[in-house]
């Protein structure tokens, strides 16, 4: 009995691993092409790039993703459950599915984070009358912090530039701008920003940054 209830453990936790891998496969290619997209002044076209785009528009679509995630994984765990003793299977819910369910949390709390950051950059940019010159601005002031640059700053402002109107007009204009002076003065794109921080849109290898600003 105790044999076969570890063979039904390692099971499941296989499946759990494997599940959690693709999907992190899935959603690292869906942010890099999203990244490229963005870094061309384009919109996303691909079917992973607008599902990260979908992912990061707002707090509701981040739980709707960890809802699915979780649900998910628990319907390709079901067939394991009759197999197991209540208790048991309590005890394993809680250590299997806790870890997922702490991470999804995590990246709804962060993608939070972030949409208040890209909220208030683009309050900032709407109450400004040069909007170019407020987006040097900003640009100035992330290259001078350098490596403790923050990508989410960078993405907000690439997002924005992605908007059909005024102000997403100036800055794509400014974006495309400070990309050509440092490709003309040979400096190429900007060095990795604080990606460990930058949240789920963000923490990616390559760098948000070096994508964007490539």
């Amino acid at each position: 009995m105790q044999a076969g209830s570890f063979i039904i453990y390692y099971n499941m936790v296989l499946v759990v691993l494997t599940f959690q891998f693709f999907w992190l496969l899935i959603g690292q290619r869906g942010k890099e092409e999203y990244f490229r997209a963005l870094g061309a002044f384009r919109r996303p076209s691909t079917a992973l790039s607008r599902y990260w785009q979908w992912r990061i528009s707002s707090v509701r679509n981040a739980i709707i993703e960890g809802v699915v995630f979780i649900g998910g994984l628990l319907l390709i765990l079901a067939r394991y459950f009759e197999a197991l003793p209540n208790i048991t299977m309590l005890v394993v819910m809680l250590v299997i599915i806790g870890l997922p369910a702490i991470s999804a949390g995590h990246s709804i709390a962060q993608t939070y984070r972030f949409l208040r950051i890209e909220a208030g950059v683009e309050a900032k940019l709407n109450e400004s009358i040069d909007v170019g010159e407020r987006v040097r601005e900003i640009i100035a002031k992330l290259e001078m912090r350098g490596e403790r640059s923050s990508g989410q700053v960078w993405l907000a402002l690439f997002r924005i530039a992605q908007h059909r109107d005024r102000v997403g007009y100036e800055v794509m204009d400014a974006l495309m701008e400070y990309r050509r002076v440092r490709q003309e003065s040979g400096f190429g794109p900007i060095r990795r920003g604080r990606d460990d921080q930058a949240g789920p849109a963000l923490r990616s290898i390559p760098s948000v940054t070096l994508i964007l600003l490539h």
